[in-house]
């Protein structure tokens, strides 16, 4: 018996990475190349006798030998490869090669590609027309399992009819935009499925549009009875270019004041801010001299008794009994001066009274005149020493888009 030995020797192929992805692609704009390495680690040469890649995945160029030629034992070849999107969503493919490799006649790489999903313009706080994103399964011979399809940023998955993606098939989720905010706006449709490389991510895009709210200075201070002015700026974002009507509101404790905005409405433009104009009047306290009511004959009127005009009331008023009793006292008194009659005790009765009625009658004129001024000046008040917070307010009424800001104001006294 004889023993014979000896080493086998066959080619060894591999291709690595076993996977690439081509993300955040533009629709019909192809990719930047990515490199695939053919290696034979066997010790034998490796024959290739095919390469082929599923569409819309390409190869921009290679340098392993043509079909029917052979790589060397221990050496590598390359492949670059490139994603031209015909649609906005998430495409499936792969490379294969197939060769003489010892165990395995084809060697696989699979393939992915995104491309960015826009949404165009839409104004802040409105949702966009549901827009289809497709996931198409670019394999011949593998299906996709799609476990699921979810969104981040200022998009939502209106509908999502995706599962299993048998080889050439596809499925489209619905995919809505609804911008918190204004300018560029970006999330993602994150898709996970069974596929190497998964969650894979498909780039989502739009433009809010909206406005922003200012002022050029935040506080002021003035005296009451001054006025403030602040300008506010109306700034565009994302194209905005619909009427905002603008408004002013006073704290409630602000009192004799006013606050008005000019003009009342303005439409930004994109290139240029508008900036109305703010207007806080304050009041100063005053006094006011009285007033004289007319009579009802048209003559000027006078400070009436204890502040009224007998003509001012519908009934007899208090200062009419007055004249009556000094009418009357002065009667009395003119009755009791009589000549002087010789007898004293004739003569002592009639003095005495006389005495007493006309002390009576000037207590009472003095009254009169005392209570017959004119009333005093009246006060009017002002607006009160404070700190005051002040809201402006802009709408667009077409979106129900409202922004605010304040400015501070100090009264002094």
């Amino acid at each position: 018996t004889v023993s014979l030995g000896g080493t086998g020797q066959a080619p060894v192929a591999a291709l690595s990475p076993a996977s690439l992805d081509f993300p955040g692609q533009s629709v019909h704009v192809t990719s930047a190349p990515e490199t695939v390495t053919l290696t034979d680690s066997g010790g034998l040469p490796l024959t290739i006798s095919n390469v082929s890649v599923t569409s819309p995945f390409a190869i921009q160029s290679s340098n392993c030998p043509s079909p029917s030629s052979s790589l060397p034992a221990g050496q590598g070849c390359t492949i670059n490869l490139t994603f031209t999107a015909g649609f906005a969503g998430t495409t499936f493919g792969s490379l294969v090669v197939s060769d003489n490799s010892l165990g395995s006649a084809t060697q696989t790489v699979s393939l992915t590609g995104e491309a960015t999903v826009s949404f165009g313009a839409q104004l802040a706080g409105t949702t966009s027309v549901p827009q289809a994103v497709t996931i198409a399964n670019g394999s011949t011979t593998k299906s996709v399992t799609v476990t699921s399809v979810t969104a981040t940023g200022d998009f939502a998955v209106a509908s999502n009819p995706c599962g299993v993606i048998v080889p050439g098939g596809n499925c489209a989720p619905m995919v809505t935009f609804k911008p918190t905010a204004g300018g560029t706006r970006k999330g993602a449709l994150v898709i996970t499925d069974n596929s190497p490389g998964s969650p894979h991510m498909v780039a989502l895009s739009g433009t809010g549009e909206d406005f922003a709210l200012s002022t050029n200075q935040v506080s002021a201070t003035v005296a009451a009875g001054g006025t403030a002015t602040f300008t506010l700026l109306v700034a565009s974002q994302g194209g905005f270019n619909q009427t905002v009507n603008l408004s002013c509101a006073l704290p409630a404790t602000m009192a004799h004041a006013t606050c008005a905005v000019t003009p009342s409405s303005v439409t930004p433009s994109s290139a240029t801010a508008a900036t109305p104009t703010v207007t806080i009047t304050t009041t100063a306290p005053t006094m006011v001299a009285p007033q004289f009511r007319q009579r009802p004959d048209g003559l000027p009127g006078v400070p009436g008794l204890f502040g009224a005009e007998p003509w001012a009331h519908r009934h007899v008023p208090l200062q009419m009994l007055w004249l009556l009793a000094l009418a009357l006292l002065a009667a009395v008194a003119a009755s009791c001066v009589s000549p002087l009659r010789s007898i004293s005790a004739r003569r002592s009765s009639p003095l005495q009274l006389s005495r007493i009625a006309r002390a009576l009658t000037l207590l009472m004129l003095l009254a009169w005149a005392a209570c017959g001024g004119g009333p005093a000046p009246v006060h009017l008040a002002g607006t009160a020493p404070g700190n005051y917070t002040i809201t402006l307010t802009a709408t667009d009424p077409q979106a129900s888009l409202t922004q605010t800001t304040t400015v501070n104001l100090t009264v002094s006294q």
